[in-house]
């Protein structure tokens, strides 16, 4: 079963790039894919996208606009995360973020020892990939076995026939294909939802 991973970031980092393209879409059973934001993107613009909606794992980085004063229509990888998990309740989503953080579940990006200047591209490469290798991919590998289990279990309800002509049935298929014509949370929805984030950041003042 192939798995495409998708990674959506402001400012591609090129160790992740390489780590995710190299070490884990190196074999059929993944593919990988990219997306860089640009500060005109709205939140609809990423919900809509094709190579988002068709992926099964999103790798968010937590700052998606790290150069653009917050709007309501700018959101952190968190707050897409939350979003998409509404729209695509059966695509996995992990949060990256270039600051060291103890929050579970956002997991921090490599950074070199010290400047690139004195050390080679593949030098730290190579430090990249033991990071990765002990902080990402197992999460990753995680990510695989829910996605594998969900598509199964569709599998094995559709070959049992009786429930071919449920809605429910088409909807759940659809959303699993990265297909939102049949989400339940509407635009107005969304747009309260960024909102809310958006207050709630002057209140936090974050």
């Amino acid at each position: 079963m192939e798995i495409k991973i998708c990674y959506i970031d402001d400012n591609l980092d090129p160790f992740l790039v390489s780590y995710l393209d190299k070490s884990v879409c190196n074999c059929p059973d993944y593919k990988y894919e990219e997306y860089e934001v640009r500060p005109s993107l709205s939140y609809n613009d990423l919900l809509e996208n094709e190579t988002i909606n068709m992926s099964d794992i999103l790798i968010i980085d937590s700052r998606l606009f790290e150069e653009v004063e917050y709007t309501e229509n700018t959101l952190t990888g968190e707050e897409l995360r939350f979003i998409i998990r509404k729209v695509f309740p059966y695509k996995e989503v992990l949060v990256i973020s270039q600051n060291d953080t103890s929050e579970y579940d956002i997991e921090s990006k490599f950074k070199p020892s010290s400047p690139l200047e004195n050390s080679s591209f593949e030098v730290y490469e190579k430090e990249a990939k033991l990071f990765y290798d002990k902080r990402l991919l197992p999460k990753i590998k995680d990510c695989r076995e829910s996605i594998e289990a969900t598509k199964n279990i569709f599998d094995r309800i559709s070959n049992k026939g009786y429930m071919n002509s449920s809605m429910l049935l088409e909807q759940i298929r659809d959303t699993i294909d990265g297909d939102n014509n049949y989400t339940e949370l509407s635009k107005e929805d969304i747009d309260n939802l960024i909102n809310n984030f958006t207050k709630l950041r002057e209140e936090l003042n974050v």
